[in-house]
């Protein structure tokens, strides 16, 4: 029997933790082209054995959410969230990214920090608590995602839309560095394509070449950039706008006749810049540029939309996360860039959005990892991190359904 919240701490097997994460990291679930269905399944296996009511969800095929019921019946409801997606591996890794190989006190591997670090931490976490015997005053959901890193609207945002996922708190464990963040910019992710008139190259006088098009679009962004540093959240920061890909052209001696490119532009919450709003600063510079050039047809797409919001910071489950946190780190957690001021936005298009402005679940972005290792080449999360995190959360599970001191 527990006495106090920390004796659940007895029952997290470190070791076991860790080869949970590699196993997570060694089954690839890149989004796009967006398949979940081998990893939920895997999670869905491991939540059985603990007991666990669990079911898959899809909803579209092969794009498979999992949820994970503990005490089925009472409230309150306690939600961990995690996505099993992750972006695609890309090449010139040194370690191979579906190995799931450990070195130096680091776990590597495609989505080792975005996040599987994490959700071998939520997962482990609820295996404590399970194993521990403890009596809950409430109920505990885990809610295992698909497509969170394109937006999550076949993950949390189907699973909250269609009533699914229910409950009065959550912990978003994604990689935070241990920070805290409740509230997030907004953002949209541009198509773009250039249209022009291909010929020979020898014929370029007469043809319209595209990519030159693009370019000068490229250009013009540079000017919106230095306009946007205006627009400053004193704790968010200001907008970001890049343009990240181009493509146009398949042969050196062929003037092409369509470049493609993609644009993402985040901007913080508070600062009057909504998704429609930026949506028409960059249709303006379209237009901008046709009157100067009548050759010029660029066509904007935007692709996915998220909506910037601020939540209460005061909320339990922050005050939960935040004691949890500070008996297993020493201190209490920052707040994310408030303490030292960033000069960028901090917008992670997570999955707090939908709990929060669908469920109207209060909701904490927390967990281990660096956002700098996300999505990068040789990504990896700190072994240490993961177990914190599965002790931390353990933690938050207690002091939200229990009555523990």
């Amino acid at each position: 029997m527990l006495t106090k919240k920390t004796d659940v701490l007895r029952f997290v097997d470190s070791q076991n933790v860790i080869t949970l994460a590699q196993q997570l990291v060694r089954i690839p679930s890149e989004n796009p082209p967006g398949s979940e269905h081998e990893i939920a399944g895997f999670v869905q296996d491991v939540f059985q054995k603990m007991g666990l009511e669990t079911s898959i969800v899809e909803a579209e095929k092969g794009r498979s959410n999992v949820i994970a019921k503990y005490n089925v019946g009472h409230e309150p409801v306690l939600i961990l969230n995690g996505h099993a997606d992750v972006v695609p591996a890309g090449d010139g890794w040194r370690h191979p990214p579906y190995d799931g190989v450990t070195e130096s006190g680091r776990l590597y591997g495609r989505g080792a920090a975005d996040m599987k670090g994490g959700l071998a931490a939520a997962i482990s976490a609820v295996d404590a608590v399970v194993h521990s015997d403890v009596k809950l005053n409430g109920s505990l959901t885990v809610s295992v995602v698909a497509d969170e890193e394109a937006g999550g609207r076949l993950g949390t945002g189907f699973l909250v839309e269609k009533g699914i996922l229910k409950g009065d708190m959550a912990i978003v464990c994604e990689p935070s560095d241990f920070k805290l963040s409740v509230s997030e910019g907004g953002g949209v992710w541009f198509d773009i394509q250039s249209y022009g008139r291909s010929a020979h190259t020898i014929e370029a006088n007469y043809a319209i070449n595209p990519v030159e098009k693009m370019a000068k679009f490229v250009v013009a962004l540079e000017k919106v950039k230095k306009r946007l540093s205006a627009y400053d959240h004193p704790k968010y920061g200001r907008p970001i706008l890049s343009m990240n890909t181009i493509s146009g052209g398949t042969k050196v001696n062929v003037v092409p006749e369509i470049c493609r490119g993609s644009l993402d532009f985040r901007f913080p919450p508070g600062v009057g810049i909504t998704p429609k709003k930026a949506i028409a600063l960059i249709q303006k510079v379209v237009n901008d540029l046709h009157e100067a050039d009548k050759n010029l047809r660029i066509k904007l797409d935007p692709t996915i939309i998220a909506h910037p919001f601020e939540q209460p910071e005061n909320t339990r489950i922050v005050r939960i996360v935040k004691d949890s946190a500070k008996t297993i780190l020493g201190k209490t957690p920052k707040w994310w860039r408030k303490e030292v001021r960033q000069p960028v936005v901090k917008s992670d298009d997570s999955d707090v959005y939908h709990l929060w402005t669908k469920g109207n679940i209060p909701s904490v972005y927390f967990g281990p990892g660096k956002i700098r290792q996300c999505h990068a080449i040789d990504e990896y999360v700190e072994i240490k991190q993961i177990i914190d995190a599965t002790k931390i959360y353990a933690l938050a599970i207690l002091g939200a359904l229990t009555d523990l001191p």
